[in-house]
């Protein structure tokens, strides 16, 4: 399905075949990185088959410009967007977690989130990105768990990126 942000901007979002408040799905919110759009998520893990079937799976843009797409940037305008779609989604849905995974430009986005709203998520997966601009208090420390993932052979965003994000 199609809808559009409280900031103007579309984003795609699926949800499960069942709703269950007993049982209530994951909302996971998929960050695309620089030059890509909100298509990305859906393009690269398709709507059919097994990928999050029983979640509700979001994936919106980012707000701040960057050549002929938007990108996440860490702060205010991209953060306030991912925070009133989260509770967007909350407000009309029974939600369990709340996951951010964020691909280059928005696992940025995702490490620097997690310092700034721990209490709006339940984890995040930072996929070829790094931790810039993040400050991690002892909530966000004690509560949201924390996955990152790179490939040794990439040629846009080194592997150094996830080590330093790992320390």
């Amino acid at each position: 399905l199609e809808w559009t942000s409280a900031q103007g901007k579309a984003y795609w979002y699926r949800l499960p075949d069942k709703i269950d408040a007993k049982a209530p799905p994951n909302l996971l919110l998929m960050l695309h990185g620089t030059g890509l759009d909100h298509c990305w998520s859906f393009w690269n893990y398709p709507i059919t088959g097994d990928f999050r079937k029983h979640d509700i799976v979001v994936s919106p843009d980012g707000l701040t410009p960057g050549g002929e797409t938007f990108n996440f940037v860490q702060g205010p305008k991209d953060g306030e967007q991912i925070a009133g779609l989260i509770a967007d989604f909350q407000k009309a849905f029974p939600i369990g977690r709340v996951y951010l995974y964020g691909h280059t430009q928005g696992a940025f986005f995702c490490s620097w989130f997690a310092g700034e709203h721990p209490e709006l998520i339940d984890g995040i997966v930072a996929h070829a990105g790094n931790v810039l601009q993040v400050k991690h208090d002892k909530l966000a420390k004690q509560k949201v768990a924390i996955g990152i993932l790179h490939g040794r052979a990439d040629a846009v965003v080194p592997v150094d990126c996830a080590i330093r994000t790992e320390a």
